[in-house]
C-alpha cells in the first residue's frame, strides 16, 4: 500500500514524503464457529459444531459452562473438507443453564486465532416429576363427558389422546383416533381434560384407550401413561 504524507515544520514550510507498506493478512483466521443447536438442550444430548478456518490447520474448542468455569478444553475437530472442520459435543450430566463454545485454530504458519460461537446453548435438566392418571382406573366404566385426571410437573404441558377399539357388525375390527386434548399442569402439578365421547353404533367390546404425555421443558414428550377403560 502507497502512502503519501505532507509533513509541515514550525516556520511553515511543507514536506512531501511518499512510503509505501504491506499489510499482512492472518490466513490462520477463523471464518466462522457455530453450533447447530437450535433448541434448549438435556444433558445426554449431541451438539454439532462447524468452524471454518484455512485448510490444513489445527482446530478445536473449549466448553464453559454459565459461571465462566471450564467443562471441556481443547476438543478436537476433524476436517472433514479443505477448509471445513467439525465436531459432536455431547452434553455431560452436569451442566445446566448457558453453556459456550469458544473455537481455537492454529494455521500451518502457526499463527493462532479463536472466535466464540455467536449464541449459548440453553441446558434444562429433565422433568423428574412423574406424569399419572389418577382417573378414571384401568378397566373403569366411563361416561360422556369423560374427565381424566392426573398429576404432572407443576406448569407442565400435558398431551391427553384418546382412541376407541372395538368390533363393528361383529366381524370387522374397529379403530378410530378421536383426538387430543392439551391441558397445562397448575402450580401443584394437577391436570383435568375433559373430552366428550362420540355415540357410536354397531360396535361390540367398545373400550377408549387414554393416552397421556407430558412435555419437559425442552418441548420434548416423555413416556406415555395409557389407561383403557370401557363406555
Amino acid at each position: 500500500m502507497r502512502v503519501r504524507a505532507i509533513i509541515t515544520d514550525k516556520a511553515g514550510n511543507p514536506l512531501n514524503v511518499n512510503f509505501s507498506f504491506t499489510a499482512a493478512i492472518n490466513t490462520g483466521a477463523i471464518t466462522s464457529f457455530s453450533h447447530g443447536a437450535n433448541r434448549a438442550l438435556q444433558p445426554g444430548d449431541d451438539v454439532p459444531l462447524v468452524l471454518l478456518a484455512q485448510p490444513a490447520g489445527r482446530a478445536s474448542f473449549d466448553v464453559y459452562d454459565e459461571r465462566n468455569q471450564i467443562i471441556a478444553r481443547d476438543v478436537p475437530l476433524i476436517e472433514v473438507e479443505p477448509g471445513r472442520y467439525r465436531a459432536s459435543y455431547r452434553v455431560p450430566a452436569t451442566a445446566t443453564g448457558d453453556v459456550r463454545f469458544v473455537g481455537r485454530f492454529t494455521a500451518t504458519d502457526g499463527t493462532s486465532s479463536q472466535l466464540e460461537a455467536t449464541t449459548r446453548v440453553q441446558v434444562v435438566g429433565s422433568v423428574v416429576t412423574p406424569l399419572t392418571i389418577q382417573s378414571p382406573r384401568e378397566g373403569e366404566r366411563v361416561t360422556s363427558p369423560l374427565v381424566v385426571r392426573g398429576q404432572a410437573a407443576p406448569n407442565a404441558t400435558v398431551d391427553v389422546a384418546l382412541r376407541a377399539e372395538g368390533t363393528q357388525f361383529f366381524i370387522l375390527e374397529y379403530r378410530q383416533d378421536l383426538g387430543t386434548k392439551q391441558v397445562r399442569a397448575d402450580a401443584g402439578g394437577n391436570w383435568t381434560a375433559s373430552i366428550d365421547l362420540p355415540t357410536l353404533r354397531n360396535v361390540s367390546g367398545l373400550r377408549y384407550i387414554i393416552s397421556a404425555t407430558q412435555a419437559d421443558a425442552t418441548g420434548r414428550a416423555g413416556e406415555p401413561v395409557v389407561v383403557t377403560v370401557t363406555r
